[in-house]
């Protein structure tokens, strides 16, 4: 699910642009109506409002009376910054819960409007931000038209924010809205581009979710469709079919005729003509072990995904140039390996790399860790020889020992069910007694260090819960998704920037329930 963030400056119509999205079928979620409901009655949030700006914020219903509010925050900025403080942690909380309900639904997008978008760090839950920006003229009109309040007044609470530039300079697009453009056909054209298989962008992200791609030479296309399946039945159902092998053309085409939904590209492919056997059989992205022009330009072309190799600085202001943002590092341990991708994560910090070369399960976890590698390919878990002798048993083990490697599987805590808050803290103060294990309180729950957790009421797991942590938390759910499990989507975590940190299984097991945690 894609989502598409709505913002701008006060009177620029960001909610007629809101509107538009919402009729041609997109849940929307607009944080202002988000935080009028916090407060539309006397919750914390209208506690700490009071605290700051005192009682007279407050009617008698213990709602909060904006028209007071404004006046105090909308000609200082500094108080204007201390109610958006308080304010955006709890609009954060419902945001994310409203998004996770629409990811559950399936949905294909869902439009979150924010008007401090970038201030507040919503950004970063957004894929796409359209900002919607107007004449300030045009805005003073609105504003005294839908507020009620003077020319003047109205000018004062555009000059305290920031204006169209700040907001043009950090969006994906931009929507002009003087009243006099057709918003509705702009709209439309925006939703075609968001969400039509941009294929790059899919198919990185597939790859990312995956975190390996096997790198691969057939020299016999009857191997091939049993080789697929073990990859898939290891829980990775992505290949690289290299074309060092006259073969490798309808090695491709066997494998994505049987296996329509695996990820199968084509590797080392170094002209034009063999750009169009691999799109023929079947391919759905072409990796190049060097950084041709000619074939990167024929690529993008005809939009067929490419992650082009490059191993020097020139090579990926090259792949800039041409609008690349995912390339392959290669050969990766020969060009400088993980210092040497360390190093370019610097200038060139929107880049993403898929290193390969040298890439082992000693070295594999050294390149996952940087931020900019989206994944490693390599050779290591579909050995040549296994290939020759069938041995795909073989190589599914390898493929599975590869994944829980990278995942990094580990027993977190354990979680026991009590009756009620005493009989937690009488655990945890025992657990202190025997072994040492320090006794920490939160809110729902009493840690034994972080060995157990004894929880105040029983929660999910008719004995417990029992917490795996995990070095990729998004990979692992991709990965379990993958081989059959479902997950309680109403028990996801998320942290501040979106990112999920903890979710439960569906189904208990022996008695427990079980969830994946994200390690620190």
């Amino acid at each position: 699910m894609k989502v598409i963030g709505i913002t701008g400056p006060i009177g620029s119509g960001k909610s007629y642009v809101g509107d538009i999205f919402e009729q041609l079928g997109f849940p929307r979620i607009d944080t202002d109506k988000v935080y009028h409901g916090l407060i539309s009655k006397y919750t914390d949030t209208v506690r700490e409002l009071e605290a700051e700006f005192g009682k007279e914020i407050v009617r008698e219903d213990g709602s909060v009376d904006r028209k007071k509010l404004g006046e105090i925050v909308f000609s200082d900025r500094s108080k204007l910054s201390r109610l958006n403080e308080i304010t955006h942690k709890y609009v954060h909380i419902e945001t994310v819960r409203l998004i996770v309900k629409y990811r559950a639904e399936n949905r294909k997008a869902v439009i979150v409007e924010v008007p401090l978008m970038f201030e507040s760090g919503f950004d970063k839950m957004c894929d796409e931000i359209v900002c919607v920006v107007a004449d300030d003229g045009v805005r003073t009109e609105r504003i005294v038209k839908r507020n009620g309040i003077s020319e003047k007044d109205a000018k004062n609470r555009i000059k305290n924010q920031k204006d169209n530039n700040f907001y043009i300079e950090k969006s994906t697009v931009v929507v002009y809205n003087n009243g006099k453009e057709d918003i509705r056909a702009q709209i439309e054209t925006l939703i075609n581009n968001f969400l039509e298989d941009k294929n790059m962008n899919q198919i990185c992200k597939d790859i990312q979710s995956y975190g390996l791609v096997p790198v691969i030479k057939i020299e016999d296309p009857e191997k091939a469709v049993p080789l697929a399946k073990a990859l898939c039945d290891g829980g990775l159902p992505v290949a690289e079919i290299t074309f060092r092998t006259k073969c490798a053309a309808e090695a491709i085409s066997r494998i994505t005729k049987e296996f329509p939904d695996m990820l199968v590209g084509a590797g080392t492919v170094l002209t034009t003509e063999q750009v169009d056997q691999a799109v023929a059989a079947g391919s759905k992205f072409i990796v190049s072990p060097g950084f041709n022009p000619k074939i990167v330009k024929y690529c993008i072309d005809k939009n067929i995904p490419i992650v082009p190799g490059t191993s020097r600085p020139s090579d990926v202001e090259a792949a800039i140039e041409l609008g690349l943002d995912t390339v392959k590092f290669f050969p990766a341990e020969a060009a400088g390996g993980v210092a040497m991708l360390s190093s370019m994560g610097g200038p060139y910090a929107d880049l993403k790399f898929m290193p390969t070369g040298g890439i082992d399960e000693k070295n594999l976890m050294n390149y996952l860790t940087l931020k900019n590698v989206i994944a490693c390919g390599g050779s290591f878990m579909v050995k040549n020889q296994y290939i020759a002798d069938g041995r795909f048993d073989l190589i599914t083990e390898d493929v599975k020992l590869a994944m829980t490697t990278m995942l990094g599987f580990k027993l977190a805590h354990i979680g026991v069910n009590c009756e009620n808050a005493d009989e937690a803290k009488k655990a945890a103060a025992l657990m202190e007694t025997m072994f040492g294990m320090t006794a920490k309180e939160g809110n729902s729950s009493v840690f034994a260090d972080t060995a157990f957790e004894f929880m105040k009421e029983p929660y999910l797991g008719k004995k417990g819960h029992i917490a795996i942590s995990t070095n990729f938390i998004g990979r692992a759910v991709d990965y379990f998704k993958r081989n059959g499990f479902k997950f309680n989507e109403e028990s996801a975590k998320y942290n501040d920037k979106g990112g999920l940190v903890a979710i439960y299984f569906e189904d208990d097991f022996f008695g427990f329930a079980i969830h994946l945690v994200q390690k620190k």
